[in-house]
């Protein structure tokens, strides 16, 4: 509850930037005024917990946005240690692999990992935190969805979806422009199917659409640098079924693939008419089909198949187009169903 100095403040406005998804206020000036005032009755409640905890999200985000960046790291991990998240942080501090946090520690974990990314503007060991912490919080949020009855399933399934949100603006604001879509669009997903606040899924078709526009702006930009040309490759019906560019012939660069409901369907890299680099592909209900990477064709890296349902098929390491290392199979609840260990040339062994 909020009273005093904030409760007589109007809140200010802000947008979406769609090319970064990171909120813009419209006046930085009254943000900052407003953060402040937030900040102030935050001190005033240091000895009541819950009133606290009533306003830290929106205390770290006007921080973020009033670009305060050490003040809403600051709040973001002291109101996660305060919830008993000391080994997050000491794991992540210490360079360790982050513990599978506990369910009422994700969203505190994942305004910490965000907090983190906006203040890492210098920093390698901060953005390298966020990515660490961020990848902790949409893992440990899925465990708890395929774990958790009916009862907590909408719970879970939104704070899951609000991780994946947020990890795609992450990947966004990386580069990492597929992997984005991966996050945005499996999110999107998530919400339509959950039924979650149509403000929530309006935000997930927002970040998916942008980030889109990100993919057809650098298909666009290579008929200009590289003298290639945008495709648009279409249904029987007319719709589109893939969009992208060709060079001489050859594919080149990213290219989008969707299915005649117009969900999307695939999407990639392309060099020389051949797949390099990660790729995505979904089923026509909007959940993972598959993800991996490939190098010159061929598969490289770790590989991932997924059920119907969104559980994990199996998952290993492709080396040059052959399974490498360990592979686990599941069955589709979650549970091993065979694990293999395969060398080079095929071969393998149970274990």
């Amino acid at each position: 509850m909020l009273n005093g100095n904030v409760k007589a403040m109007d809140r200010p406005t802000f947008s979406w930037d769609p090319t970064t998804l990171r909120e813009v206020p419209a006046d930085v000036d009254a943000a900052r005024e407003y953060a402040n005032a937030l900040l102030a009755r935050y001190r005033d409640l240091a000895d009541q917990r819950e009133q606290r905890a009533q306003i830290v999200a929106e205390l770290i985000q006007w921080l973020r946005m009033s670009e305060q960046y050490t003040r809403a790291e600051e709040i973001a991990r002291g109101s996660l240690r305060l919830r008993g998240g000391d080994d997050i942080i000491t794991a992540l501090e210490e360079g360790r692999p982050v513990p599978v946090i506990a369910p009422e520690l994700i969203r505190p974990a994942l305004r910490f990992a965000t907090a983190l990314q906006w203040n890492s503007a210098d920093s390698a060991e901060r953005f390298g935190q966020a990515a660490d912490l961020f990848d902790a919080c949409v893992t440990s949020a899925h465990i708890v969805c395929l774990r958790s009855g009916d009862a907590q399933r909408r719970d879970m399934y939104e704070t899951y979806a609000f991780t994946l949100q947020h990890r795609a603006k992450f990947r966004l604001a990386n580069d990492e422009l597929i992997a984005a879509l991966r996050d945005a669009n499996l999110g999107l997903r998530v919400r339509e199917v959950e039924e979650l606040p149509r403000d929530q899924i309006e935000s997930s078709q927002f970040a998916v659409s942008s980030i889109v526009q990100r993919l057809e702006s650098l298909i666009a930009d290579l008929e200009l640098s590289a003298g290639a040309s945008v495709t648009t490759e279409t249904f029987a019906a007319g719709d589109r079924s893939g969009v992208g560019a060709v060079q001489a012939g050859q594919r080149i660069g990213p290219w989008l693939f969707w299915y005649k409901s117009g969900a999307l369907k695939a999407a990639g890299w392309y060099v020389d008419d051949q797949l390099d680099g990660p790729w995505i592909w979904f089923r026509d209900h909007g959940l993972l089909l598959q993800e991996g990477s490939f190098i010159h064709n061929r598969q490289e890296g770790p590989w991932i198949r997924y059920y119907t349902n969104g559980r994990i098929l199996d998952q290993g390491t492709f080396h040059d187009g052959e399974k490498v290392g360990d592979w686990f199979t599941f069955h589709e609840d979650g549970s091993v169903r065979s694990t293999r260990r395969h060398t080079r040339k095929g071969r393998w062994l149970r274990r």
